[in-house]
């Protein structure tokens, strides 16, 4: 059974859209006096350069904040984000993503996902086997 010495956290929150928390990780989660919590934190980025927001834990001694900062990096796929694209519910849609491949080798890509995982795509080859191939840089 709980008592004083347990710190309870009933919800957890971070207002950035760049940053992407699993909240069920925190709902009802008790942590005694010495005990340790793993944060995982998605960064979705939006824009290059430095971002920060807080991290707020509606917790039995109130709100905690914690910083979360990041850097965001161009990516060397080249790859942008999706921002403020409407898809149409139970709809097939095809959205062209370009990709550049900055290595030597042929890049095969098997899969790829959203982070919330509402949508998941799995590339297929025409000779069947699973994946797109992306040629090397010319």
């Amino acid at each position: 059974a709980p008592d004083a010495a347990t710190l309870r956290i009933w919800s957890a929150d971070i207002p950035d859209e760049q940053f992407e928390l699993d909240r069920s990780d925190f709902e009802g989660r008790e942590l005694r006096v010495g005990d340790h919590a793993l944060v995982s934190v998605s960064l979705l980025p939006r824009r290059v350069g430095p971002v920060a927001t807080m991290l707020r834990l509606n917790t039995s001694l109130g709100e905690v904040f914690v910083e979360v900062e990041a850097e965001n990096v161009p990516s060397p796929y080249r790859v942008q984000p999706n921002v403020g694209r409407r898809f149409p519910l139970g709809m097939a849609v095809q959205p062209r993503v370009k990709l550049f491949n900055p290595h030597p080798e042929p890049l095969r890509i098997t899969q790829v996902s959203t982070v919330r995982g509402v949508v998941t795509v799995h590339p297929i080859l025409a000779d069947g086997a699973a994946g797109v191939v992306v040629p090397p840089m010319s």
